[in-house]
This record gives C-alpha cells, sequence and structure tokens, in this order.
C-alpha cells in the first residue's frame, strides 16, 4: 500500500506497526487516517505519522541500479516517473488499531473526516466448504438396550412386571411416563423406597404385554412394522389347547362321530339315529359356545385389534391411534395405506419427582435430581459409573462432576429430550464454550455436534 501527498510528490510505502504482513484488500482514505481490510476478513484503521524510517543501506545500490535502468530505457523527456516516485528512498510508517468484531470484512467505507465508518462483511457460511451436521438420534436405541438388558440382578431396575409364568424387570420412571394404569400402581404402592416393585397384571396375553413394554421404551413394537409375521409363542398353543378342553366332548372330537357311537348290539337303523343324534348336540354345542369353538381359538384372533385395546385399557398415549396405520392378515402385518409416525422417545424431567433416584452435584453445589435409569441407558460414562455392579456404586445416590451450574442443565435435558433448546439461540460464548468441553469428555457426540 503506497501514501502519496500534495505537500511530498512521492509515492511512500506504508509500513504498518505489526508484528506480522498484512495484505490490504480494500481501503477508505479520511483526513485524519485510513481504514482497510485484509485478505483475512480483518479491518483496522491506521494512524499517519512523520517518523521516517529510512531502509536499510544494502538496498542502496539495488535502488542506484533501478534508476540507472529507467534512465536507459527511458524516452529522453526527463520527466518524473511513476517508476521513480516508487523508488524514492523512505517510507510511510502508519500506527495501526483493529476494528472489533469484524471478521468477514470485504469492503469498507468512512466519511471525510473519518468519525464514522462503515464494514461490509460476507455471510458466515459463504466460505464452508462443508456445512456441520447432527448425528442421527439413537434415544430409542438406547432405551431399547436398557430393556434387553435388565435382568432380575441389576441393580437398576427398581419393578417387574408379571403376567402368569412371564416376568420383566423393568423402571419404574419410565413405565410410570408410559402409561397412566402403571403409573397408578407405582405412586399408590406401599413398598419401602429401593424395594423392587412387584406390578401383577391378569387380564392380558404375555405377547400382548411384551409389545406394550417394548413400545413404552422406544416407541415403536413389532405390530407397527408391516411384513413382520406373527408366531403364536408356546404359552399361546397351552392356552389354546386349555380353552379347547373347555369345550362339550361332541366339539373336542368331531371329526369322527363314529368313535362316539357305541355301536355293539345295534341294529342299522339304530346306529343313523345315534348318528343324526351327535350331529344335533354338535349344532347346539356350536350355537352355546361361539366364542370358544376350535375355529376361533385358532384362526380367528386379530392381534393388531388386542393390541389397541390393550394400549387403551392400560392407558399407553399414542398406540392405539398408530395402530390404525395397520392390520394383521394371516398372522402378517401389513399396512393400511396410511402413513407411519417415525417414533421419538421424549421424557420430562420434572414430573415424578418422587422417583427421584440420583442426584448430580456440580462444583458450585448445584444439585440436580436425576433417574438413574435415563442416566444410564444415555451415557457409557453413566452405564459404567452406576451399572456395572461394583459394591463401591451399588447404593450410590450423589454424583459429582466438574462442571458449572449452566452447562449441568444443558446436560441434563439433553440426556432426557435428545436436544439442547438452550444452546440454540444462546449468545453466551462460554457457556457454549463449556458445553463443548462437557460434551466432548462424556462423549456426547449428538450434544457436540448440537454446540
Amino acid at each position: 500500500l503506497y501514501l502519496w501527498r500534495s505537500s511530498d510528490p512521492s509515492f511512500k510505502k506504508c509500513h504498518f506497526a505489526l508484528k506480522r504482513q498484512l495484505a490490504v484488500s480494500d481501503v477508505a482514505m479520511t483526513t485524519s487516517c485510513l481504514i482497510f481490510s485484509t485478505n483475512r476478513g480483518e479491518a483496522f484503521m491506521g494512524y499517519l505519522s512523520n517518523k521516517k524510517i529510512i531502509p536499510p543501506s544494502n538496498k542502496d545500490n539495488e535502488t542506484k541500479q533501478a534508476k540507472e535502468l529507467v534512465k536507459e530505457c527511458g524516452d529522453g523527456f526527463g520527466q518524473t516517473r511513476l517508476l521513480d516516485l516508487l523508488l524514492k528512498e523512505g517510507v510511510e510508517e502508519v500506527q495501526v488499531r483493529r476494528l472489533p468484531v469484524v471478521h468477514r470484512a470485504v469492503i469498507v467505507s468512512s466519511d471525510r473526516k473519518g468519525r464514522n465508518f462503515a464494514v461490509i462483511q460476507a455471510l458466515p457460511n459463504s466460505c464452508m466448504s462443508e456445512f456441520p451436521s447432527v448425528t442421527t438420534s439413537e434415544m430409542n436405541e438406547q432405551f431399547g438396550r436398557l430393556l434387553s438388558e435388565a435382568d432380575s440382578q441389576d441393580n437398576i431396575h427398581d419393578a417387574v412386571i408379571q403376567v402368569g409364568n412371564r416376568l420383566w424387570p423393568v423402571h419404574k420412571y419410565i413405565v410410570a411416563m408410559r402409561s397412566d394404569v402403571f403409573k397408578n400402581m407405582v405412586t399408590t404402592s406401599a413398598s419401602p423406597k429401593g424395594e423392587v416393585l412387584m406390578l401383577k397384571v391378569d387380564s392380558v396375553s404375555p405377547e400382548i404385554m411384551e409389545q406394550l413394554i417394548t413400545f413404552m421404551y422406544t416407541d415403536m413394537c413389532d405390530f407397527l412394522q408391516p411384513g413382520f409375521k406373527i408366531n403364536l409363542s408356546q404359552t399361546s398353543e397351552k392356552e389354546n389347547l386349555e380353552q379347547h378342553k373347555k369345550l362339550p366332548r361332541s366339539l373336542q372330537d368331531t371329526d369322527d362321530i363314529d368313535d362316539l357311537i357305541s355301536t355293539k348290539g345295534l341294529s342299522a337303523f339304530q346306529v343313523q339315529e345315534q348318528r343324526n343324534l351327535q350331529k344335533n348336540k354338535k349344532k347346539e354345542a356350536v350355537k352355546a359356545y361361539p366364542e370358544t369353538s376350535e375355529n376361533n381359538v385358532h384362526h380367528s384372533q386379530n392381534y393388531v385389534k388386542m393390541l389397541q385395546e390393550a394400549a387403551r385399557k392400560f392407558g399407553v398415549k399414542g398406540l392405539s391411534k398408530r395402530l390404525d396405520a395397520v392390520k394383521c392378515s394371516n398372522g402378517v402385518i401389513l399396512s393400511h395405506g396410511k402413513p407411519l409416525v417415525k417414533p421419538k422417545v421424549k421424557f420430562d424431567r420434572t414430573k415424578l419427582p418422587e422417583l427421584y433416584d440420583v442426584k448430580i452435584k456440580t462444583e458450585g453445589g448445584l444439585e440436580v435430581q436425576c433417574h438413574k435409569c435415563v442416566l444410564v441407558s444415555r451415557l457409557e460414562y453413566f452405564h459404567s459409573m452406576l451399572a456395572t455392579g461394583w459394591i463401591e456404586t451399588f447404593n450410590t445416590t450423589t454424583l459429582t462432576l466438574p462442571v458449572c451450574g449452566d452447562v449441568l442443565e444443558v446436560l441434563v435435558d439433553y440426556l432426557y429430550t435428545d436436544e439442547a433448546g438452550q444452546l440454540r439461540d444462546s449468545t453466551d460464548e462460554e457457556l457454549l464454550c463449556n458445553a463443548l468441553i462437557v460434551s466432548d469428555q462424556l462423549l456426547a457426540w449428538r450434544l457436540e455436534g448440537d454446540v
């Protein structure tokens, strides 16, 4: 950058009082200073000084040779040339000051006296080669893994659902949040704190209850997946057999009526009368037991409708409506042509405070009450700390994290909702940086992407 003044007919190269070079991209002159931007998006205000900096003496020879070369190549008129002005000895020292909050400067402008100036900046994403992306949510899979890994020996589950001879170790907070019936059973139970609560259910089949529990944890079940084939378990077959035994004898073995007739000492006419009598008894029995007939026991069960009725009965929100999009045909789940809702698990930490079983304490003394099942399922850090079965962590009720209170609230809300709403419109640089550091330390990759 060269300057020229009317009082001194020579171009002087600007010497910026900085320890690094500046590549000027745009400049605006005023009567008192100059404003310029660099190729790195910075903006500076420069003030002129009368101090002259003489170039080192080792450049004198080069300067003289350049002058002689100009004279030899000139046109003989002896006029002052632009190159002569550029090669004049001396530079102009400029004291510079960087303008704050300018990082993507493109064009600068100022009034005549330099009291007001304007800077046009580029869009933040104009120079980005790739856009940041947030990883896909794994919250459904994480709670599904929590359910599949639950057993009677772990120290995380605090309730057991029993249907007949089937048992499912579950977690009070999750089933209470997802089902009105289980919420009432959990909150009204008189069992001591810390003792596993037994939730007995007798009005639903084990297969239907298993689908309900899966939906409560993952917001998805097998009956919501078109193409799924329903297979009766051995338990259902035994139930059907017991139900079949309750039928009249005339309906249990209807393939061969002759077995029900004693033909010894009877004439052919009497045998035929006995056959007709047995057929009439069979018809009357079918009319008397339509719901327990053989065909109904084995072929007419609509499992989708059964699951819908169970969802309404237990108050499992959202399941009954979503089952309207599928149907069961010949034991196969088919689509009704309606769009299927994408599963999404989300919990509210502030509800059911009586089920808090662990608290996290910050370095500043702030304590946040939480539920172990959520912490263990969401982060490997808490899983290793609370669910490994070590004696030191078996009865742990207080955890200490070296983080500030604001960051802890962001982290806990993310674990329950899979979102970081407090960071979306935040302009607090310290909060954003601390949240980024904590998410990296705890391996919370999705939270790190949100930051």
